[in-house]
């Protein structure tokens, strides 16, 4: 421990080649000021309290490639004033209070590919005061008690697609008074007092959870800007009654409706916050009703569904596991977003997962653009899985288990502008191929970009089957393979 400490004079530490050091010790290289940059060997897992604290010339930290590293302690680098970077390691499960604080040059914090953090500890980044945006990795369950306290440039908090996030401790955010906006995600459970006092630029709050997180008193002292806090539609009621919520009963709004139900006779029913809360309530429960899923707006879905991801509608309930069904989606002129597996740059529907012998019509006078549609579960009698009306197909991607074609069933014109078919492997007398089959009534397919693919496997014969009265396949380019 303290190995260096106060060495004012030491300017450059150098590990040798192949270096075996397991751990930096408590305190190891504390208030050596003329330090400029270190390379922190592979084989290290933790450093540990206050190893480099005080360190103000020390500019970059580097960690070598395949770093080990798992935790770093309380106070490790705080203090460091001129550090204007850092990437931590994805392996790094915890990162201790006060880590970083008052690293006055800080811009820019990375989280390596594969980001294995779990907490970020009390006041780890306190006072970085030049940090201007921060993505919070999807594996971090926990924000500690004034994790960005005092981080007064920091003007964008991104939550990454998929976190899991559970509580934001007190004052985490306090005096961030750059920060005009934040959108708290649907896991989150509970928020401290404080969370967000003397946010001064702060003027809008968008929260994504039905429930209603537990809220520390004061959440909001100070935020004199706050003009909204928006919540799901349908959960004003829900947010208001909660004590923590109440204080701000006057400026919380319910997100507008996203979906309508429009019956066989046209008549207009419920409402809906989400697509996915539609598809649930319609057809879940009685997977035979016939009624339409109608866009009545841009839409962004971000509900997660069984098997992971953001952005995806899931379609395996929805449209029936083991029983056919349909559903219809009319996106009535606006767009459906999504992070769906598969989606491609220009695509707008979001991923569909649908069960088998069950079909999804999407209706959409203005051409409607289709992402990534995939199909669950093997059903040798699947019905079509995509009936179209008009638009532009992204990609079909279906989950493969024995016997599960492509099938694309038109009722107008559909062109593949971008992204890719794919093709699923099928098993004829003993031979894998790779089948898309093309069939209905009339319509065009033009395919005009991205590919066609036979089937995710190599080495499989493929087979592209064209079928219908008055259906014509017209390819002027992308490629099929």
């Amino acid at each position: 421990a303290r190995a260096f400490a106060g060495c004012e004079s030491l300017m450059s530490v150098t590990f040798a080649d192949g270096s075996l050091l397991e751990s930096i010790g408590e305190g190891a290289f504390s208030g050596c000021s003329s330090l400029a940059e270190i390379t922190i060997p592979a084989s290290v897992t933790g450093i540990g309290v206050e190893a480099f604290a005080g360190c103000e010339g020390l500019g970059t930290v580097t960690f070598a490639d395949g770093s080990l590293l798992e935790s770093i302690g309380e106070g490790a680098f705080s203090g460091c004033a001129s550090l204007a970077e850092i990437t931590i390691p994805a392996r790094v499960t915890g990162i201790g209070p006060y880590a970083f604080m008052d690293c006055a040059g800080l811009e820019t914090v990375t989280f390596a590919d594969g980001c294995e953090l779990a907490a970020l500890g009390g006041g780890a980044f306190s006072g970085c005061y030049s940090l201007a945006e921060i993505t919070i990795p999807a594996s971090v369950k926990g924000i500690g008690p004034e994790a960005f306290a005092g981080c007064e440039g920091l003007k964008s908090v991104t939550f990454a697609d998929g976190i899991s996030l559970e509580t934001i401790g007190e004052m985490a955010f306090a005096n961030c008074a750059s920060m005009a906006e934040i959108t708290i995600p649907a896991s989150v459970t509970g928020i401290g007092e404080y969370a967000f006092c003397w946010c001064e630029s702060l003027t809008e709050v968008t929260m994504l959870a039905n429930t209603p997180p537990t809220a520390g008193g004061s959440m909001f002292d100070g935020c004199d800007a706050l003009e909204k806090i928006y919540v799901p539609f349908g959960t004003k009621v829900a947010y208001v009654a909660n004590e923590g919520w109440e204080p701000y009963e006057a400026i919380i709004i319910e997100v507008p409706p996203v979906a309508m139900i429009v019956t066989d006779n046209g008549a207009t029913t419920n409402l809906y916050a989400s697509v996915q809360d539609a598809f649930d309530s319609e057809f879940t429960a009685n997977p035979a009703v016939t009624n339409t899923v109608t866009l009545i707006r841009d839409y962004t879905e971000t509900k997660a569904w069984a098997h992971g991801g953001i952005g995806n509608l899931q379609g395996t309930t929805v449209l029936g596991a083991n029983r056919p069904s349909t559903a219809r989606l009319d996106l009535n002129g606006y767009t459906l977003t999504g992070g769906g597996t598969a989606i491609e740059e220009g695509t707008v529907m979001t991923a569909l997962l649908v069960g088998p012998q069950s079909v999804l019509i999407i209706d959409d006078s203005s051409e409607a653009k289709i992402g990534a549609i995939r199909k669950s579960a093997a059903s040798v009698n699947a019905a079509p899985l995509l009936a179209a009306k008009s638009g532009q197909l992204g990609a079909v991607a279906p989950m493969v288990y024995y016997c599960l074609p492509t099938v694309l069933n038109l009722r107008g014109d559909l062109t593949l502008a971008g992204g890719t078919i794919h093709g699923a492997p099928c098993s004829f007398g003993g031979d894998v191929v790779g089948v898309i089959g093309v069939g209905g009534q009339e319509g065009h397919i033009t395919i005009t970009g991205g590919e066609v693919v036979d089937c995710f496997l190599e080495g499989v014969t493929p087979s592209l089957g064209v079928g219908g009265a008055n259906l014509e396949l017209v390819i002027t380019g992308g490629k099929m393979r």
